[in-house]
This record gives structure tokens, sequence and C-alpha cells, in this order.
């Protein structure tokens, strides 16, 4: 089990933040973006380790982090003369934990750290190590998710911005995990992977306004079908398409603050904040369509009946790519499937989206 460990601790003196894999404890330390004097936190030896045969010291601001990341180390009472201190993370680890408990270690982690009279407030985000990629730089086996997108029936196509090829910090291709090889390659402009800061502390991928990613291969997808999208939403007001099959079916933000479905007429339409994390979810099934954000309440209307024929865009128009509607957002997962969903499945990935991103 590997956990990915996202703290912000503020102080007195200004926040830091430290980040870590639970997978062994040994803290990766490193400043936000309001660095902490060093001459704040005193002066001690070294504590993130059991035994130090150099005795090495440490000053500042990674002698609070070094003890902090120490009381993870440690359950509780077992500090001589203190038993409130320790908060035993890898014996929690050890409990057969699910992906639905990672909110519930975050505030205990939370609730530890602010037990230092140094520290004024915690927050912390957690999230499950998922993927090769993560397995590989652990040195462990990367758990596998109670559920996943390819869990359901009728799974065409999957992205994820943990599982890119990149040339440089630009997407050179986005895999399809589901199997089916409708790999999206870069048209134009190829948006820019960043490794962390998204929700949840998740990898993400940025759009420009001329970025976008196309599969050609994707094609015959005939409604019903159902779209999942996690993403952040264009600043401020500016106009974005989502995702585009054949100029004919996709979701746009217009700089209004709405999101709308179209598949030769505009159909539901929703508002959708600006620079605001999100769970997408648009069905295009006539008149029954369907467009939701989060938990809110669904719109519905009919947007037509247009096919995904011949092609897949992310981020920008088909027909023609324009820097005036490229989405300019983040993009962390796009799911499609070839079928409507039922309310339990939308439930379901909802919760597995809630997991990885806390979204919705």
């Amino acid at each position: 089990m590997i956990l990915n460990i996202v703290s912000v601790v503020v102080t007195a003196a200004g926040p830091f933040t430290l980040t870590l894999q639970a997978s062994n404890i040994i803290a990766v330390l490193s400043l936000g973006a309001s660095p902490v004097p060093l001459s704040n936190f005193g002066h001690d030896l070294a504590l993130t380790t059991d035994e130090d045969p150099g005795q090495s010291e440490v000053d500042g601001w990674p002698c609070l982090a070094q003890a902090l990341v120490r009381r993870l180390q440690c359950a509780q009472g077992q500090l001589p003369g203190d038993p409130d201190y320790g908060y035993d993370l890898l014996g929690e680890i050890d409990d057969d934990i699910d992906i639905g408990d990672a909110a519930q270690i975050g505030a205990s982690i939370d609730a530890e750290f602010i037990k230092d009279q140094r520290v004024q407030s915690s927050t912390t985000t957690v999230t499950f190590a998922l993927g090769a990629q993560a397995a590989q730089a652990s040195g462990a086996q990367s758990p596998t998710p109670t559920f996943t997108p390819a869990s359901l029936s009728g799974l065409v196509a999957w992205y994820r911005s943990d599982d890119v090829t990149l040339s440089g910090s630009n997407v050179a291709t986005w895999p399809d995990k589901s199997g089916n090889g409708y790999t999206q390659s870069p048209t134009g402009t190829a948006p820019t992977y960043v490794a962390s800061g998204g929700a949840g502390g998740r990898p993400y991928l940025s759009w420009t306004s001329a970025a976008a990613l196309i599969s050609t291969a994707l094609t015959g997808l005939a409604q019903p079908f159902e779209v999942i999208a996690i993403v952040r939403t264009p600043a401020g007001l500016t106009t974005g398409y989502l995702f585009d099959f054949n100029a004919n079916d996709n979701i746009t933000f217009a700089g209004s603050g709405t999101l709308s479905e179209y598949a030769g007429s505009v159909g539901p339409t929703v508002s959708a904040a600006s620079s605001a994390d999100m769970f997408v979810d648009s069905l295009f099934s006539g008149s029954s369509s369907m467009l939701q954000i989060n938990n809110a309440t669904a719109g519905t209307g009919n947007p037509g009946t247009g096919s995904a024929s011949t092609h897949m865009t992310i981020g920008n128009y088909s027909n023609g790519l324009s820097t005036a509607i490229g989405w300019r957002g983040f993009i962390y997962e796009i799911i499609v499937y070839n079928r409507a969903l039922l309310s339990s499945e939308r439930s379901q990935l909802k919760t597995y989206s809630t997991s990885l991103y806390l979204v919705p």
C-alpha cells in the first residue's frame, strides 16, 4: 500500500509544504510558496531514522518537518511522558484500508501535527499512488482499487493524467487505458503535463488556447453514449471546448459561466464556475440526454441525435482547431461509455473520483 501525502503546515512564521510517501515514511521535504525562515524552529538531531551513526543535525523548518514526520512513525502512548504523542500511520496502512479511508487518514495526520505547539494549522491531502509509474518510483507494488472505470461494461475509452508519454513537459501521447487502443495524440499545440498540484494533489494536463489531442481511431460511437470528465474549468470569462466528436457532439464551457451539450443543437445546459474542479457527467441520448456537474441538479434537454462517427478531439473543436475556443483549463480524466449508465454506476464513478481528486 502506497499513500501520497501532502500537508500544508501553517506556523507563526508562515506556511510550508511537507510531502511524503507512506510506504516507508521517509519524508521528501519541499518548501511551499511562502518559505519559512530557517532560523525559526531551533536546532536538533535528525529525526527521520531510528539510528543515525553520524549524528547529523538539522536547523530551521527541516527541524520542525522532521519532528512532524516522526510523530507518524510512533504509535500513540509509546513516548515516555507524553501519552497523547504519536499516530502509527504504517500500522493504519496494515489494517487493510481502501481508497475510501483517505480523508480520515488526512484528518488524523492534521490532528497529530497540531499537537506540536509550533503548528497553527495543518491541511493534509491523502491520495493512493496508482499506476505502474507510482509503483516503480516506490519500489513496491501499486495497490489495485476496489473499483475502476473498467469495472463497468461498455467502456470505450479511458484517459487519466497520470498515464501519459512525454516529449519534455509536453504530451506526446495519451494512452487509452480501456485496452481498446484509442490513443490520443497532439494535433497542433500539445497540452502540458504537470506532475502534482491538481485536485487532490494529483497530476493534470494543462491546456492552452491552441492545444488539442485527437484520436482518429475512435469511430462509430452512436447515441446513447456517456462521457465522464474530471476537469478544472477555464479561468475568467472565456469559451472552451472540453471535447468534441467529429464537430458534432461536444461539451462547451461558455464565458457566461455555463456548460452545454451539443449534438446538432444546444441541449442540456448547467451553471459552471470558472477555475473550478468538477466531475462532469454528460449523457448523449436524444430527448433523454442529461448533463450534471458534481452532485448538482442535472440539466436535461435534447441536443440532437448526432453520432460520434469519425474521431474524438479533447480540448478543442474537431473541425478546424481554434485558439479562441480551446479549453484553457486542466483535465484530469476522461472516460467514455457506449451506453447510458445506471444511477448506481454513476455513484460508483463519483466515489472513485472523490478518492483520487476529492471531487465531487
